[in-house]
């Protein structure tokens, strides 16, 4: 009798802990959001994002503005050389020897709208800066068929915009990268103004994300990669994460890590170009293109 008491106190104890376990569990997905949405699988959060994606930018849709930050970053290969780290007063002299290091952030801010797309971009070797101490490298425009480029001195049209992250051929593919983002999972919630956004990670390739790098910059990406997103409690895109290798470099794994950020509603006007300069002045290099030499 007495070994019969303690079996049923034992399986008391363990519906009773059972219980627990599962009330802990609903209450983790209600305040994580895991669920991804109301009765919603990855794909249906990721079609619905697309969807809200495309009719933001759609005729009548409210626009979007963007930040992208993006961090480049050598890591020195298992049977490589080390990174050489030089004295910036003397470039010849090296100073010693790591296995990674930041080479450049770069930025971007802008809108998007129907029939327009602008941003400025700014660059910096400084880990800590922001975008407003970053130097400043071009702004730029795409309206009516034509790419406008400011490098500081006047706008003159081109033919190909730079970008990292965001370009204006990039931003017109996420819904088609959304849509077509493989090996699909829930990811961390991202914690925003006291709110905890869900969150899916996948794979992406250049075809759906050919500025993820640069813009004009899919031949130098790595075939597949890493994003991830973040949605709002309307199931729209807000944040993206992607983790890239630049196949130009061949010495060490150059990696870039861009974020780009989203809000909706109308980003403003976009900047008149006034033509003032001949094509022939286009700077010798992007910032996003220094070369470390070994």
């Amino acid at each position: 009798m007495r070994i019969f008491t303690q079996l049923v106190g034992v399986a008391r104890a363990v519906i009773q802990m059972a219980v627990l376990l599962i009330i802990a569990t609903a209450i983790a997905l209600a305040r994580t959001g895991s669920a991804v949405g109301a009765g919603q699988n990855t794909t249906e959060a990721l079609h619905t994002a697309a969807d809200s994606f495309e009719a933001a930018l759609g005729s009548g849709g409210s626009g979007i503005s963007f930040d992208v930050v993006q961090r480049n970053t050598l890591y020195a290969k298992p049977d490589g050389p080390k990174i050489e780290l030089r004295d910036p007063a003397d470039p010849k002299t090296v100073t010693g020897t790591v296995d990674q290091s930041q080479i450049s952030t770069i930025f971007s801010r802008g809108g998007v709208t129907a029939d327009a797309f602008w941003m400025e971009m700014r660059g910096t070797q400084d880990v800590n800066a922001d975008f407003d101490a970053a130097q400043f490298f071009a702004r730029v425009l795409a309206r009516d068929g034509e790419v406008w480029r400011d490098d500081g001195v006047g706008w003159y049209s081109t033919d190909v915009s730079p970008g990292v992250g965001m370009d204006p051929a990039t931003v017109r593919l996420l819904p088609s990268l959304l849509r077509n983002l493989t090996n699909t999972a829930t990811t961390d919630p991202l914690q925003l103004d006291g709110k905890a956004l869900p969150g899916i990670s996948g794979t992406s390739t250049p075809d759906d994300f050919p500025g993820v790098i640069a813009a004009d910059g899919a031949s130098l990406t790595e075939k597949s990669f890493q994003v991830s997103c973040w949605f709002d409690d309307q199931g729209r895109l807000v944040r993206l994460e992607a983790h890239a290798r630049n196949l130009n470099q061949t010495t060490y794994d150059l990696v870039s890590d861009t974020v780009v950020t989203f809000a909706y509603g109308a980003p403003g006007d976009p900047p008149d170009p006034t033509p003032t300069q001949a094509p022939q002045a286009l700077p010798t290099s992007d910032p996003g293109s220094a070369e470390v030499k070994s």
